[in-house]
C-alpha cells in the first residue's frame, strides 16, 4: 500500500513539472551596439540686420506748459492758488495794485479830455474863419464895383512886409502849439509854455500894426483884397490846426486804451487748465515788470526729454518709436520722436524729445525713466545665436548639424551683441547651428536633439510590446 502512494506520488509531480514548465522559444539574434550620440540644441542662421538694445536715461516734461509773468511793476494784493493746484483756463490766479498805473490812468484820461477840447476848439475856429472869408469875398466885390484899381508902390511894399509878418505869427504859432502838446506830456516846464505864449502875442501884435499900417496906405479896394487874402490864410491855418487837433486826440486815446489794458493785466488770470507747477511770489511782496511768478503745465500729455552723445545721434529718427519704463511701471509705454536738436547743447549733448500717448500718461514732470531702443549695428550679415560661437587662440568656429553629424565651420565675427552676433564664413541662411552641446562637439560625432530621445525611446519601447506579443502568440499554437 505504502508502496502505491509513493508512485502515485511520483507520477503527479512529474505531472505538475511538465505543466509548469515553458515552451522551448528560439532565440532572437543580438542587436547591434548603439553609436553614442551627444544631446543638443540648436537654432536656424538667418541672414539680415542686426540690433542692438540701448537704455538710456530720460525726463519727463509736460509738452504744454505756460509761464505766468507780471505785465506791470507792482504789489501782489491777493493770491487766489496754491502750488500744486488744478486750475481752469482763465480762472483768477492773482491780483496786484500799482499806484504808479493809477497815476498813469489820471493822466492819460486828463490827457484825453484836454485833446477833445482843443477839437471843438478848432472846429469852432475853422467855422468862424470860413464865416469871415465869406464875408470877405462879398466885400471884395461890393469895393471892386465901386472903386478903381490903383496900383500904389508903397501898398507894394506894405504888403510884402505884411506877408512876412503874417509868415512869422504862423511859426510862433505853430511853435506855441508844439510846446503846449509838450507840456501836456510833461516834457516840457510851464516857464516854457509861457514863453511861448508871449511870443505869440508879440508876433500877434506885431503882424496886426503892419496890417493897420498897410490898409491905412491903401484905398479900400485893395484893403479888401488884402482882407481877402489873409482871411484865406487865417482859414486855411484853421485847417491844419483841426488835423492837428484830431490828430492829437487819435494819439491821446491809443495813450489811454494802453494804460487801461495794463490796468487790466493788475489781474492774472491762468492761460490754460493743468496744474499750478511752482508759485515763486508771496502776498505783498512787489514784483517788476515781466517777472515770473507762475508755472501752469497741462497734466495730459507728457513728453521724454534725453541728452544723446553725437555717436548716439543717428540711431534716431523723427516718428520712431521708444520704449520708456518707469520706476513703478511694469510694461514699457511707447512714445514717438518728435525733435532732434541739429546742435549740441553746452554739455555738449544732442536733445531728443519723444512724445507720450495721451491715453498711455501716468509719469510726471520732473520724473527720471528708462527710454529702451533698438539700433542697427550690421545690415546684410550672416546673424548666429551668440551662444553658438566658441573660440580657440585667435580663431572663432561653431557647429552646423548635416545629416544628424557635426560639422565644424570656422567664422568671423562682426559685430557681437549678448543675444546675437553677425559673422562672415561658409554659412548659409536656414542651417541649424548647435547653441547647446557645442564644448562637446567634434567634427564628425553623432549629434541628436534635446527631445528627440523621448521619441526615440517611445518607439523602442513599441518595438519591445510587439516582440513580446508575437512571443507569446507563437508559443500559444506550440
Amino acid at each position: 500500500m505504502r508502496r502505491k502512494i509513493i508512485a502515485l506520488s511520483t507520477m503527479l509531480g512529474i505531472m505538475i513539472a511538465g505543466c509548469s514548465s515553458p515552451a522551448t522559444m528560439p532565440e532572437a539574434p543580438p542587436m547591434p551596439p548603439e553609436e553614442k550620440k551627444v544631446f543638443v540644441e540648436t537654432e536656424e542662421i538667418t541672414y539680415g540686420e542686426l540690433t542692438a538694445e540701448t537704455t538710456l536715461i530720460g525726463e519727463i516734461e509736460p509738452v504744454e506748459e505756460k509761464l505766468v509773468t507780471s505785465e506791470v511793476s507792482g504789489k501782489v494784493k491777493q493770491l487766489s492758488v496754491q502750488d500744486g493746484e488744478f486750475v481752469q483756463q482763465g480762472q483768477l490766479i492773482a491780483t496786484l495794485e500799482s499806484d504808479e498805473q493809477e497815476d498813469r490812468i489820471d493822466q492819460a484820461e486828463s490827457a484825453l479830455l484836454r485833446a477833445k477840447q482843443s477839437v471843438q476848439n478848432a472846429e469852432i475856429s475853422k467855422e468862424q474863419m470860413e464865416s469871415s472869408y465869406e464875408q470877405m469875398q462879398i466885400s471884395l466885390q461890393q469895393a471892386e464895383a465901386n472903386s478903381e484899381v490903383k496900383d500904389n508902390e508903397q501898398s507894394t511894399k506894405l504888403e510884402l512886409e505884411l506877408d512876412d509878418l503874417e509868415q512869422r505869427l504862423e511859426k510862433v504859432i505853430e511853435e506855441h502849439e508844439k510846446v503846449k502838446r509838450l507840456y501836456n506830456k510833461g516834457i516840457v516846464s510851464k516857464l516854457e509854455l509861457e514863453q511861448a505864449e508871449e511870443a505869440e502875442r508879440q508876433a500877434n501884435l506885431a503882424y496886426k500894426q503892419g496890417k493897420l499900417n498897410a490898409d491905412n496906405a491903401v484905398g479900400d479896394l485893395e484893403k479888401e483884397r488884402m482882407s481877402l487874402i489873409s482871411a484865406e490864410k487865417d482859414l486855411t491855418k484853421a485847417e491844419l490846426s483841426l488835423e492837428q487837433a484830431t490828430f492829437d486826440l487819435q494819439q491821446a486815446q491809443e495813450d489811454y486804451d494802453e494804460a487801461k489794458q495794463k490796468q487790466g493785466s493788475l489781474t492774472l488770470r491762468s492761460p490754460i487748465a493743468g496744474f499750478v507747477k511752482y508759485k515763486d511770489v508771496q502776498e505783498g511782496a512787489f514784483v517788476g515788470q515781466q517777472t515770473p511768478l507762475f508755472s501752469i503745465y497741462n497734466p495730459n500729455d507728457m513728453k521724454v526729454k534725453v541728452n544723446v552723445s553725437p555717436a548716439q545721434k543717428s540711431y534716431f529718427q523723427n516718428g520712431q518709436e521708444l520704449h520708456i519704463r518707469g520706476s513703478n511701471e511694469d510694461e514699457p509705454t511707447s512714445a514717438n520722436v518728435s525733435i532732434i536738436t541739429p546742435y549740441l547743447n553746452e554739455d555738449g549733448f544732442f536733445q531728443v524729445e519723444a512724445i507720450i500717448g495721451s491715453d498711455q500718461t501716468t509719469f510726471i514732470p520732473g520724473e527720471y525713466v528708462e527710454i529702451v531702443f533698438n539700433s542697427v549695428v550690421a545690415q546684410d550679415q550672416l546673424i548666429v545665436p551668440t551662444d553658438s560661437i566658441l573660440e580657440k587662440g585667435d580663431r572663432s568656429f561653431v557647429f552646423i548639424v548635416e545629416n544628424e553629424t557635426a560639422v565644424m565651420k570656422e567664422v568671423e565675427v562682426v559685430q557681437s551683441q549678448s543675444k546675437w552676433t553677425s559673422v562672415e564664413g561658409d554659412l548659409n541662411a536656414g542651417e541649424p547651428v548647435v547653441t547647446k552641446g557645442n564644448k562637446l562637439l567634434s567634427t564628425g560625432l553623432k549629434v541628436q536633439m534635446i527631445g528627440e530621445e523621448k521619441e526615440v525611446t517611445e518607439k523602442k519601447q513599441e518595438e519591445v510590446v510587439d516582440n513580446e506579443s508575437t512571443s507569446t502568440k507563437d508559443g500559444d499554437e506550440q
